[in-house]
């Protein structure tokens, strides 16, 4: 089990790809893997097994898994929203096993060694305003290292709300920018600003009057995630906007 940097996002359609290869030292070899993206991290408290579940991707070919190269599995799915975690294992109840050792043993094991997986956002469910007051994540929006210049990967979200705007034309919004625990706090506070500004200035050259729109910046003090660890500070640097009237 891993933690995912982001939850996934609900209703949002995702790539996972894994590839697998049995090791010769295994007595057996299996057709038997998948992914499971889970809200919860219960499995590591082993509450649950494995084949109780549904596992998202799994490998659909139900093919021996060789030793002498690496197989391919993957899919598409689409998220229920808020998963944090990833399972990657065996989830059937019957596994489809072959004896690769030769000989006849008691115990029936299979290793298989992982490589380069990956998870990718294919498509995003259309942007919406949320309720009065309530925050809403802007995902896809990058600034470059230790400054609030807005990356080019930002453009389709921040089109998307500008589009959202013009629609609502009566909606009044602000956006919040947040950064994570390194660097000095006040440092990071007038970054936050910064950033939470500079999504303003984009909005109001797409045609938004400035008039709707108003920033904030707080620094690190409102974590997405408080409990996470310092090396997984980047769920926690992010842009929300709320509707304000």
């Amino acid at each position: 089990m891993s933690q995912l940097i982001t939850p996934l996002e609900k209703g949002a359609t995702y790539k996972a790809k894994i590839y697998v290869s049995t090791s010769n030292h295994s007595n057996y070899a299996s057709s038997d893997i998948g992914m499971y993206f889970t809200k919860s991290n219960y499995f590591g408290r082993g509450a649950t097994k494995l084949n109780d579940v549904n596992p998202q991707i799994k490998n659909q070919k139900k093919e021996i898994i060789p030793t002498e190269k690496w197989t391919k599995i993957s899919g598409e799915f689409i998220a229920e929203g808020g998963e944090k975690f990833i399972v990657i294992g065996g989830f059937q109840k019957e596994i489809n096993l072959k004896n690769i050792s030769g000989k006849e043993t008691k115990s029936k094991y299979s290793y298989l060694f992982i490589d380069n997986v990956s998870l990718i956002l294919l498509k995003r469910p259309k942007l919406e305003l949320p309720p009065k007051g309530k925050t809403k994540i802007l995902k896809t929006i990058y600034f470059e290292h230790n400054k609030y210049i807005l990356n080019k990967a930002s453009d389709k979200e921040l089109t998307e709300l500008t589009e959202l705007l013009k629609d609502s034309n009566h909606v009044k919004i602000e956006i919040l920018g947040h950064t994570d625990i390194s660097g000095d706090e006040e440092y990071n506070i007038t970054l936050s600003k910064q950033r939470a500004k500079a999504v303003v200035n984009y909005l109001v050259k797409k045609g938004i009057s400035k008039e709707r729109l108003k920033y904030q910046g707080f620094g690190s003090s409102i974590p997405f995630n408080p409990k996470n660890k310092k090396k997984n500070q980047a769920i926690n640097r992010r842009v929300e906007f709320r509707v304000v009237d």
